[in-house]
């Protein structure tokens, strides 16, 4: 159930220009064991050198790596049944909740998106899910965000695995 439950979360990295971030962000999402991976609008060195090395990451894995114009184009593809938009706390309706994800993805795709831009979200995007952040001191960037939320997950999931029904 552990593994057939974490293959229905797609983690998306959003409006990214960095390559570095990229290959970090897959590092992080490959190393707790999540195994779907989507970049979205991707420019500059992030499209050209980041995407690529990702993509040579998830293949040596045996992991999956999306890569897409657009966050419209994965919701069409995929069909989320719910996604979570991760936004700094002053932009978010609140905490993320890894109990709540978990039962979510129970009935299909769960998305849990990620801006990659100093900006994080537009409102336009963060509209179109649950915007939610972590209970955090301070601000630690995207990439700790994304860290520290998918290690909730994965911990979540574990527990979920070993607590009989």
């Amino acid at each position: 159930m552990f593994f057939l439950m974490k293959n229905n979360f797609f983690i998306i990295l959003h409006n990214i220009g960095s390559a570095r971030t990229v290959d970090l962000f897959a590092k992080a999402c490959y190393g707790l064991d999540f195994s779907n991976v989507i970049v979205t609008k991707a420019s500059s060195s992030a499209a050209m050198a980041g995407v690529p090395e990702a993509q040579k990451l998830a293949f040596k894995q045996g992991k999956n790596l999306l890569f897409l114009a657009d966050l419209s184009d994965a919701i069409e593809l995929l069909k989320p049944v719910f996604l979570y938009m991760f936004a700094p706390k002053t932009h978010a309706e609140r905490v993320f909740s890894p109990e709540e994800a978990v039962e979510k993805a129970k009935n299909g795709i769960v998305f849990l998106i990620f801006g990659g831009s100093l900006s994080g979200l537009t409102r336009k995007e963060l509209s179109q899910g649950l915007s939610v952040h972590l209970d955090l001191p301070g601000d630690i960037g995207t990439l700790g965000v994304a860290t520290i939320a998918l290690f909730q997950l994965h911990n979540q999931l574990k527990t979920q695995e070993t607590t009989p029904s």
